[in-house]
C-alpha cells in the first residue's frame, strides 16, 4: 500500500502511516502488480503495433517485388526524357543558326553579284557612250615663232595719259637713252634719235617689234610717268604692262 499522504509505502494491515502518522484508510492502494501489467499491457500493444507494420511492410514488398524498380524506373524514364528534350532544343538552335548563315550568306552573294552586274552595266554604257563619241581632232597649234609685237610708250601725268613720250627722256642734266634689241638690230637711243623708232599714236608712241626683242628705258621726268605696253599683233592680246615714276627703269624681254 501507499499513503495517500506522503506516498511512502505502508505495510498491509496497518492503520496509520509510519512516516506521516496519517490514517490508512485514505491512502490508495496500487499494488505493484497492477502497476506492472498496466506496463507490461502498454509495451506489448506497441510492440504488436510494431509487428504489425513490419508485416504489413512485408507484405506489401512481398505482394509488389517491383515497386522499387518502379520507382527506379520511373526516375530514370523522367531523367531520360529531360535528355532527349534537352536535345532536341539544342539541335532546333542550332539548325535555326544554320538556316539564318546559310540565308544570310545567300544575301551577301545576291548582293555581290548584283554589284558585280550593276559595274559591268555601267562599264559597257561607258564603252559604248565612248565608243558612240567621235574621236579627238588635234587641234592645229599656230606657229608662234612668227609672231610680231607693238610696244607703247607712253608719258603722261595719269594712268598712261601721253603727253609727249620724248619728255620722260630729257631733263636739265641731259637726260636718259632708250636700249633696244630687236631681232638681230640692236640700237641705243638719245632723246633726240627717238622720233626714228616709231609713230605717234592715240596708245602712244608705237614701236614695232619682232618675234625675239629686249628694251631697256629710265624715266628722266620728275613728275612725269613714263609706261609701256606690249601686244601680240597676231591676237591683239596685251602680254606686258609696266609704269615707273622718277629714274624708274623698265626692263623687258622676249
Amino acid at each position: 500500500m501507499i499513503c495517500s499522504n506522503c506516498s511512502q509505502p505502508i505495510s498491509d494491515g496497518v492503520k496509520f502511516c509510519t512516516e506521516c502518522g496519517s490514517r490508512v484508510a485514505t491512502a490508495v492502494a496500487q499494488p505493484s502488480s497492477i502497476i506492472n501489467n498496466d506496463v507490461e499491457r502498454v509495451l506489448g500493444e506497441a510492440a504488436t503495433r510494431d509487428a504489425n507494420a513490419q508485416a504489413r511492410g512485408r507484405q506489401s514488398a512481398t505482394s509488389n517485388p517491383n515497386a522499387m524498380d518502379d520507382v527506379k524506373f520511373t526516375v530514370k524514364k523522367k531523367n531520360m526524357a529531360a535528355l532527349v528534350v534537352g536535345a532536341f532544343s539544342v539541335i532546333l538552335i542550332v539548325c535555326f543558326g544554320l538556316i539564318a548563315l546559310i540565308d544570310y550568306d545567300s544575301n551577301l552573294s545576291a548582293s555581290r553579284d548584283e554589284s558585280r552586274a550593276s559595274s559591268s552595266t555601267s562599264s559597257t554604257a561607258a564603252r559604248s557612250e565612248s565608243a558612240s563619241q567621235p574621236a579627238p581632232t588635234t587641234a592645229s597649234v599656230p606657229n608662234t615663232a612668227d609672231d610680231t609685237y607693238t610696244a607703247y610708250l607712253t608719258c603722261g601725268m595719269n594712268g598712261f595719259e601721253n603727253i609727249n613720250v620724248l619728255a620722260c627722256f630729257a631733263n636739265k642734266y641731259g637726260g636718259t637713252t632708250l636700249e633696244i634689241h630687236n631681232g638681230a638690230a640692236y640700237g641705243l637711243y638719245e632723246v633726240n634719235e627717238l622720233p626714228s623708232l616709231g609713230t605717234d599714236t592715240e596708245r602712244g608712241f608705237a614701236i614695232k617689234l619682232k618675234h625675239n626683242f629686249a628694251l631697256n628705258m629710265k624715266n628722266a621726268s620728275e613728275i612725269l610717268k613714263l609706261g609701256v605696253r606690249i601686244y601680240n599683233d597676231r591676237t591683239g592680246q596685251q602680254v606686258y604692262v609696266k609704269q615707273v615714276g622718277e629714274f624708274g627703269t623698265i626692263d623687258v624681254s622676249n
